[in-house]
């Protein structure tokens, strides 16, 4: 119901550009159970997954977490202490084939702390919004070497 509000009184591309992608990936969760985690944009997805997802950038989430991030512990290695299945990253244009390198947060500067890993794995979803890709990674497929 909410999308439908958010859909017919929201309407400017950034923002439908969201809803998409949240849509995307609750229909993906679906029949994909398990702990999300993402970082920038992650406001819509939280919202309409029916669990609450793990927020890389660490702004909502317990000290522990911030610790993680102040150490710049290995990305999969903290989301794996939180029980992480699926990784959810966004990729803009050029889209980078093979490897994707993740930086967590991603909008920090330079000198900020960051969490970071290589995803060379196929994704278990991708979805393409206008000018940005959404992948989802199954992080459970990395373990088998997959």
């Amino acid at each position: 119901m909410l999308a439908l509000i958010f859909r017919t009184h929201s309407a400017t591309g950034a923002q439908f550009q969201l809803l998409e992608v949240a849509e995307d990936v609750r229909n993906f969760e679906a029949t994909h159970p398990g702990i999300y985690a993402m970082g920038d944009r992650s406001g819509m997805v939280a919202y309409l997954l029916p669990e609450p997802i793990i927020q890389t950038e660490g702004l909502v989430m317990d000290r522990a977490f911030l610790t993680n991030l102040q150490q710049q512990v290995p990305l999969r290695t903290a989301l794996a202490k939180y029980g992480v299945r699926y990784y959810i990253a966004t990729t803009y244009p050029p889209y980078a084939t093979g490897c994707v390198h993740i930086a967590e947060p991603y909008q920090a500067g330079p000198a900020s702390p960051h969490m970071q890993a290589d995803f060379c794995q196929q994704p278990a979803a991708v979805f393409q919004q206008r000018d940005l890709r959404t992948l989802i990674y199954d992080l459970n497929d990395a373990q088998r070497g997959q």
